[in-house]
């Protein structure tokens, strides 16, 4: 597996862990798994784990921790994208078959 797949499944670890109960953790898979299904329908109706109504009660009458699941999204998210950035003290040149030469304004 790829380091990508593998922090994408400690993401999805971490958020199922600040679920409350178990149903709770059930219906946000199977919220999340009509988002990332490549069929392109997300939904409620075209979920087959939960009913459209339970769905419904999770996101709307349910407690639970909308902060914090921002919070390590956020943090997850910038984790990944410092690990892809470049170090600190380089940066990209551009050269002269890069593009920024056709936009000059001294043509």
């Amino acid at each position: 597996m790829d380091s990508l797949t593998i922090a994408c499944q400690t993401l999805m670890s971490a958020l199922l862990t600040l679920m409350p109960s178990a149903y709770q953790q059930d219906t946000l898979k199977a919220l999340l798994g009509l988002f990332l299904k490549p069929i392109g329908r997300p939904l409620p109706e075209h979920c087959q784990v939960k009913s459209p109504g339970a769905i419904s009660r999770f996101l709307n009458h349910y407690p639970w921790p909308t902060r914090q699941l921002i919070r390590s999204i956020r943090t997850w998210l910038l984790s990944q994208l410092l690990s892809w950035a470049p170090e600190a003290g380089t940066s990209p040149s551009p050269t002269s078959d890069s593009g920024f030469n056709d936009f000059r304004e001294d043509r």
